[in-house]
This record gives C-alpha cells, structure tokens and sequence, in this order.
C-alpha cells in the first residue's frame, strides 16, 4: 500500500473508535450502575431504600429497584462531569 492509502486509513479507523468510544462508554457507565446498584441491594437495600423514600417523600422505592436507580443515575452523572480547581496560598497568592 502507498503511505498515502495508509494514512488515510489509519485516519478513517481513528475517527470509528472515537465514534464507537462514545457511544460505548454512556453503555459502559450504565453497566456499571447496576452492578454497583446490584451490590447495594443485596447488602443494603432496605436501609437504601428507606432512604430514598425518606428523601423523596414516598413509598415507591423498593429494593428491587435499586440497580436500575443506580445504573440510571451513574448514566446521567457520566454527562455531568465538573472539575474543581482550587490554588494553594503557596503559589503566589
């Protein structure tokens, strides 16, 4: 192949990782969710429970419901990313 034809394709792989990198990793973050969310609701899922209960207002939540809670809101968080960038007295200040 001509070096040409392989730049070209080396930049057409790059750009289908990167798409298929973005679409995995909400995927990634919602399975992950859930599974954190599964480990909350066999140890602790009543007292989870009863807290969210407590926070909303309702009786809705059920432990049953935890890893899909989880797994939902760890999807929403993953969008939501902040960085705190704080300066130390020391650095001029």
């Amino acid at each position: 192949m001509r070096d040409d034809t392989k730049e070209l394709l080396a930049n057409i792989i790059i750009i289908l990782l990167s798409v298929l990198v973005l679409f995995a990793m909400p995927v990634i973050s919602f399975g992950l969710g859930f599974l954190s969310g599964w480990v909350l609701q066999i140890t602790i899922g009543d007292i989870v429970a009863n807290g969210l209960n407590t926070v909303f207002n309702t009786d809705r939540f059920t432990p049953e419901m935890i890893p899909l809670f989880c797994a939902t809101m760890g999807m929403i968080g993953g969008f939501f990313k902040s960085k705190l960038i704080t300066k130390n007295k020391k650095d001029g200040d």
